[in-house]
């Protein structure tokens, strides 16, 4: 792990291309109008990655994979997003909500 908290969005590239990041996963989309994109522009990694974000295309050259399903981007429509789909087999948004309400579900059935 390293803080970046402190480092431009160009310093942070440079860091990731100087270290061979090999691929960079987005997970702000464009919820986070900040410096997460910004680094993305820089091409920080060859391979760069949208995944939780924003369920869509994020219409930019720079990223290569949307990480998605087919619910929210059917196949037939991969030729008008910029990037290709790489799909998960039953949502987009891999969660655990049983580790996360386990303690209320559990409560509920007593």
């Amino acid at each position: 792990f390293l803080d970046t908290s402190r480092k431009s969005p160009s310093e942070v590239a440079v860091m990731m291309n100087n270290r061979n990041v090999h691929i960079a996963i987005n997970l702000d989309g464009w919820t986070s109008m900040g410096r997460t994109n910004e680094i993305f522009a820089l091409n920080g990694a060859p391979v760069q990655v949208q995944y939780m974000g924003f369920p869509g295309s994020m219409g930019v050259a720079n990223l290569q994979w949307l990480v998605t399903d087919k619910a929210i981007s059917p196949p037939e429509f991969e030729s008008h997003h910029g990037e290709r789909f790489a799909f998960l087999p039953n949502s987009y948004y891999a969660n655990d909500y049983l580790f996360l309400f386990g303690k209320e579900r559990q409560q509920q059935t007593a």
